[in-house]
């Protein structure tokens, strides 16, 4: 028992001057972790132990991580987003080492003024017809410029004539339904509040009724 101890001590002694070494490092666009040696990817993936996120100030808590891949390069580990980086936005990573603290660090890409850059809208929203089927299914909004997934359901409102928003029209999926180029975003209508009869419809109706009109709602975060 006495020699487990020791042994478990031993193990553990390194880990604290191993994290004072660990950086993160912004080169060309990649995110890298030095100092650390990367072994097999765990079974909860990189992503579980080194994120990035970006734009988030204050209050980075309710911000998702920006998308994009990883890779060992070199014996390093490296994030590569998916999209270009912005300019003048502040963008911080995390890497959360098992057994170790957490190293941050908070870069800013260098590049023009975005004040400059033209901002991004919403491009179209299909079907374009002003009169729509109670049985509609789907919409697909289309931005003019890519943008990040996670956390869209809290922005996205329809309204009816009265002002009044619709409870619930979309199926909130954890899943977005993005498309490849981050430019094309889907929503599904509650099936279950299209069919009659079926339980969703009967709780809280359908979600377009018949002769009224509604307004889609994207807010401007």
């Amino acid at each position: 028992m006495s020699f487990s101890k020791l042994a478990l001590a031993a193990l553990l002694l390194p880990t604290a001057g191993l994290a004072a070494s660990v950086s993160i490092q912004l080169d060309n666009g990649v995110f890298k972790v030095v100092g650390w040696q990367p072994t097999a990817e765990p079974e909860s993936r990189w992503s579980s132990i080194f994120s990035v996120y970006a734009g988030g100030g204050k209050t980075w808590a309710d911000v998702p991580p920006v998308f994009g891949s990883y890779a060992v390069e070199n014996n390093t580990l490296t994030f590569h987003p998916r999209f270009k980086l912005s300019s003048s936005v502040i963008y911080r990573a995390v890497f959360r080492p098992p057994g170790m603290e957490a190293v941050e660090a908070t870069f800013v890409q260098a590049g023009p003024n975005v004040a400059l850059l033209e901002p991004t809208r919403v491009a179209a929203v299909y079907p374009s017809t002003n009169v729509l089927p109670d049985n509609q299914l789907k919409l697909y909004v289309y931005f003019s410029a890519p943008m990040q997934s996670g956390g869209v359901w809290p922005k996205l409102h329809l309204i009816d004539e009265k002002g009044k928003p619709v409870t619930l029209p979309f199926v909130e999926l954890e899943q977005e339904l993005w498309d490849r180029q981050q430019i094309r975003l889907t929503l599904l209508f509650d099936p279950g509040r299209i069919k009659r009869g079926v339980k969703p419809n009967v709780d809280m109706g359908p979600v377009l009724t018949e002769g009224r009109r509604y307004t889609l709602v994207i807010d401007a975060g």
